[in-house]
């Protein structure tokens, strides 16, 4: 933990478990995304949205989403 401490509006997590140290520096989140391909992963007891999907599918869908707007 580095001691700093962030509210941001939105986070989006891909990959993470929701070790402790992490999940301090999310909390504050006032909405977070969570995509992790293990459904017991703690991180998704944080977040509003919780995928249960592969990170990079879900980034290679979204970029590609966000490329035709």
């Amino acid at each position: 933990q580095s001691g700093f401490s962030a509210a941001p509006g939105v986070s989006l997590v891909f990959g993470a478990s929701g070790a402790a140290a992490f999940a301090a520096g999310v909390e504050r989140s006032k909405f977070l995304v969570a995509v992790n391909t293990d459904p017991n992963a703690l991180i998704f007891n944080y977040a509003d949205v919780g995928l249960v999907a592969d990170a990079k599918e879900v980034l290679d869908a979204v970029s590609g989403y966000i490329s035709q707007l």
